[in-house]
């Protein structure tokens, strides 16, 4: 498994770089080094013993680790905004200027504002016009008809997202590479229509959809249905959003990595009955990415589907794929592109969920059947198993993160989650079609939105009950933070390096 390793090594420099202070020429310098290094390390092992690469679950030199570490600490350092006259970040600390550029992507739209990231072409400062990069994240007040693909001239004051000599994971803006801002400026539309096409046509089908949803189903029931569908959550009540989270439940509206592999393999199965393999297999790709467009490429989502694309063609062909491998190997590919998104909490409880559910699950609802004497039935599974050992693994592993940044623990989480939990691929289902017959016919997808709506309409209820009482939720001292750290991780190593023992060697699969 080397490339494995090489993840997980490449990981773990994207984490030293951002306490090492050292310079981007010494990464490349040390880069250079350990990867001349490796060469010589395996032409060496061929003519003697070399303990790791003769073992089935490594056989990856270990100098190669080290270039692996010295690249992510590279792709972190590289990503570091540079103060430069072509850089938007270059202007910044209360500048009084005129921007022009192009809305970089789908606004989004609240009650009370509305929020835009801005590709910046130009900067008119001092009346002198310069060429600039970087991106802008704008705030207008609610209602300004601005959509994506709009070329805008606005005048404000530009501002840093970044806080007081802090490096950019330690930002919520910084974290999506966003270093400069800009509140309710002046803005006046130049051109319309300047986007990609496929992407102009893939939002405005979003709002369409949206529209669909809200015109077949009442308030807010179709609020939540939006976000779960689309990943439009904004028209979600506050009220209706504090139940979600006071009972540990509030993962199901986002748009998530669940439901994106419940639509990879529903579509597959579809196409591969009607077509062959050979076609079936990249028109469902091909559709999986711009379904991801279309939710807004979320963290969780982009995960599901990088593993959702190299999963595929590896089945298909007769492999035996390991999820925590294609899990590393999308983790890498993502940081690569942003290293900035390791410091995420939607991506380290996308990663750290999916991660107990692939190595753990198995394991306890083997022992569990053993040990209860279930095998003895005929049934190699339990459906009441399915549901709540996976949602008592993925709180399990999470709770750390969410304890850090709430401080309490969900008494009815665990309830919530078996009560709400089996619902969500059938409101996914019959959501998605219902919503797909509105954009053709609104009476019909009104018609099929009447039995979707209980399933909506009883999540809310479940979130909003078991919220009402105070002791729901409880406060924990501080220390419980170290000690569900230290837990969590001993228990994901375990199982980890359980399972990669045994599906260390992929295999043919059988009929």
């Amino acid at each position: 498994m080397p490339l494995f390793w090489i993840g997980i090594a490449f990981i773990i420099g994207i984490a030293a770089a951002s306490h090492a202070d050292i310079s981007s020429q010494t990464i490349v310098f040390l880069l250079l080094i350990t990867l001349i290094t490796s060469i010589f390390e395996m032409r060496w092992s061929l003519k003697h013993k070399h303990f790791l690469l003769q073992q089935k679950l490594f056989k990856i030199p270990i100098t190669l680790l080290f270039a692996a570490s010295f690249s992510g600490a590279f792709i972190f350092h590289n990503n570091l905004p540079v103060a430069k006259e072509d850089h938007i970040s270059m202007y910044t600390e209360n500048h009084q200027a005129v921007i022009i550029g192009l809305i970089h992507s789908d606004p989004i739209e609240t009650n009370r504002y509305t929020s835009a990231i801005i590709s910046a072409k130009e900067i008119i400062d001092d009346g002198k016009t310069r060429t600039v990069t970087g991106k802008i994240r704008v705030t207008l007040p609610q209602g300004i008809p601005i959509t994506y693909g709009d070329i805008v001239r606005m005048e404000g004051t530009l501002d840093s997202t970044l806080y007081a000599a802090t490096l950019p994971h330690l930002s919520r803006d910084g974290r999506q590479k966003v270093f400069v801002k800009m509140n309710f400026p002046e803005v006046e539309i130049i051109k319309s229509y300047q986007g990609n096409p496929i992407l102009s046509a893939l939002y405005t089908t979003r709002k369409q959809a949206n529209i669909a949803i809200f015109d077949m189903m009442p308030y807010p029931e179709s609020a939540v249905l939006s976000g779960i569908l689309l990943g439009l959550d904004t028209s979600i009540p506050e009220y209706l959003w504090n139940g979600y989270r006071a009972t540990g439940i509030a993962h199901i509206i986002a748009i998530s990595g669940f439901n994106i592999s419940i639509f990879t393999h529903l579509l597959y199965r579809a196409l591969d009955k009607k077509m062959r393999t050979s076609r079936a297999l990249p028109i469902t790709i091909l559709t999986v990415i711009l379904y991801t467009i279309l939710v807004g490429a979320e963290t969780p989502v982009v995960r599901a589907a990088i593993m959702a694309t190299i999963g595929l063609p590896a089945s298909r062909i007769g492999r035996k794929t390991i999820g925590i491998h294609n899990l590393i190997l999308a983790a890498t590919i993502m940081l690569a592109i942003n290293p900035f998104l390791l410091w995420e909490i939607s991506f380290q409880l996308s990663f750290l969920a999916t991660l107990a559910l692939q190595v753990m699950v198995d394991p306890i609802n083997h022992w569990i059947m053993t040990r209860g004497n279930l095998t003895k039935k005929g049934s190699k599974d339990h459906p009441l198993l399915n549901i709540i050992t996976p949602t008592i693994c993925a709180s399990f592993v999470v709770f750390p993160i969410l304890f850090r940044i709430t401080g309490t623990i969900s008494v009815v989480s665990l309830l919530a989650n078996i009560l709400v939990g089996p619902l969500q691929p059938f409101i996914m289902l019959g959501g998605g079609i219902a919503t797909i017959i509105s954009l053709i016919s609104p009476f019909i997808g009104r018609v099929l939105g009447v039995f979707v709506w209980p399933l909506v309409a009883f999540c809310n209820q479940v979130a909003l009950r078991l919220s009402v009482n105070p002791a729901s939720t409880r406060y924990l001292p501080g220390e419980v933070y170290v000690v569900s750290l230290f837990c969590v991780s001993a228990i994901l190593v375990y199982f980890s390096v359980k399972q990669i023992i045994i599906l260390s060697n992929p295999v043919k699969l059988t009929d």
